[in-house]
């Protein structure tokens, strides 16, 4: 226990608000010993999230409140009132809440989550905030292609998707490709996009491999760490699909407000790839 508050506090949010930071760590115990579901739960001044005891995610939100520093704060000083955004991955929703701060009715938020369960509980987080913007909730997966695949399931957080023949414990999902979504809902531009799919990256980036040869996709955050594994995928792959398509891989230093390349690296997991550097780094 001791171990994880010492984890706990050297999140950069943590280590400006310790007393808060002890007083949700507590809380957080407390919600797993008892083993609470849906306790509606205030974070950020003016949102809302029910917090489950057997949820990853919950877990996540409550120890470290703002929950991603680097990526949360580019967020925020990146977004504009009408900004199109989409949330590939988004669990119980905690990167869509965060947008929602950002825009307002001429905004968009496109969030994509195929777990059943977890897909239920960003619909119920997204009811319980009074949002401006308009919200669109899909219960799919976004790969390179449309149609229909399995995915592990009870697995939280980490359900991945799986070949055809898999034989552990697995669901048949519906999955759409980025292209063919944008075209059916009249998409043409997309300020920001943030992935996270257990390792399926690549799939989702070729799904849109016309966004990305037009330059239509300003931002996109995704991560490149173990779980490539999933996919078969290695990050030189990776690496050389964005590169190949004009991207740069970077990071934001919230010091100076700026997009900066950086080289892929095994100290971090989280990139921003960006096709305009002088046009983002206007924010």
């Amino acid at each position: 226990m001791l171990s994880s508050y010492k984890f706990l506090i050297s999140a950069p949010f943590n280590k400006e608000y310790p007393i808060k930071a002890f007083v949700r760590f507590l809380s957080w115990k407390l919600i797993r010993l008892f083993k609470l579901q849906n306790l509606k739960v205030k974070f950020w001044n003016n949102r809302f999230f029910y917090i489950n005891h057997d949820s990853f995610q919950s877990m996540w939100l409550m120890y470290n409140y703002i929950v991603d520093w680097e990526e949360f704060l580019f967020i925020h000083y990146y977004l504009r009132k009408n900004s199109i955004v989409f949330d590939i991955g988004a669990n119980m929703g905690f990167y869509t809440i965060w947008i929602s701060r950002s825009i307002d009715e001429l905004g968009q938020i496109h969030s994509f989550e195929p777990d059943t369960k977890n897909f239920k509980r960003l619909s119920q987080n997204i009811s319980i905030n009074q949002f401006k913007g308009q919200f669109h909730t899909n219960n799919v997966a976004v790969s390179k292609q449309n149609g229909k695949m399995k995915m592990t399931i009870g697995f939280d957080g980490e359900n991945h998707l799986v070949p055809s023949n898999f034989g552990g414990n697995s669901s048949i999902i519906n999955v759409v490709c980025l292209d063919d979504y944008c075209n059916q809902h009249n998409i043409n531009r997309i300020d920001f996009v943030k992935i996270d799919v257990e390792g399926f990256e690549l799939d989702v980036l070729k799904g849109g491999i016309y966004l990305l040869t037009q330059k239509n996709v300003d931002v996109i955050q995704l991560e490149i760490n173990r779980a490539l594994i999933n996919s078969g995928t290695t990050p030189i792959e990776i690496i050389s699909f964005v590169e190949q398509n004009g991207y740069t891989f970077c990071t934001y230093d919230f010091k100076s407000n700026k997009i900066i390349p950086i080289t892929v690296n095994d100290e971090r997991e989280n990139y921003f790839i960006v096709s305009n550097l002088a046009n983002v780094n206007k924010i």
